[in-house]
């Protein structure tokens, strides 16, 4: 599976990647390299988004691309 930064800047392969979730900052580090993926304003947005890359994995996504907070509140402006 590959994921993808919130802006779409970085994709890495999950299964080389380490992810870590700090408080409202998700990381993610290939080999020794490290990305900020996405910042939340809450923890919990955080924690949700860990738990939606774990599902998407587990259920065999291609890609999962981390959610920005716009899209966790319904506020998506003009996106299909």
């Amino acid at each position: 599976m590959r994921i993808i930064s919130e802006t779409g800047k970085f994709d890495v392969p999950y299964e080389h990647a380490v992810v870590t979730c700090d408080g409202t900052m998700i990381y993610v580090s290939v080999g020794n390299r490290q990305w900020m993926f996405v910042q939340y304003s809450d923890p919990e947005l955080a924690q949700k988004a860990m738990d939606m890359l774990h599902n998407a994995y587990a259920e065999e996504y291609i890609t999962f691309r981390f959610p920005s907070e716009e899209d966790f509140r319904g506020d998506k402006h003009g996106e299909a």
